[in-house]
């Protein structure tokens, strides 16, 4: 077991861990159309992580700021098949 997972063992065991929120809200409500790389690319979420690291990351450290014990990764969408639909299917890897 790796140090981070015994860190996390430890944590699970002694206490209840928060886990953040909404990423995909949060980034709907704040993008335009042109934070997603244009009009194909407009609520694909994920595809943020590529062209707007800056705004995920803002993100994740407003969350661990109010106190998140966990923070996930922005890659709900993030398969080949739904990635396909917007014309990036190619890049789930790298996306994930």
């Amino acid at each position: 077991m790796t140090d981070r997972q015994q860190l996390l063992t430890d944590a699970l065991e002694s206490r209840i861990l928060v886990l953040d929120g909404s990423m995909g809200q949060l980034l709907q409500s704040q993008m335009t159309v042109a934070d997603y790389g244009g009009a194909h690319l407009e609520n694909l979420t994920d595809y943020v992580t590529k062209i707007r690291p800056d705004v995920v990351a803002g993100i994740h450290k407003m969350y661990l700021e109010a106190g998140s014990d966990i923070i996930e990764t922005n890659t709900f969408n993030g398969t080949e098949l739904v990635l396909n639909d917007f014309h990036v299917g190619n890049e789930a890897y790298e996306l994930n």
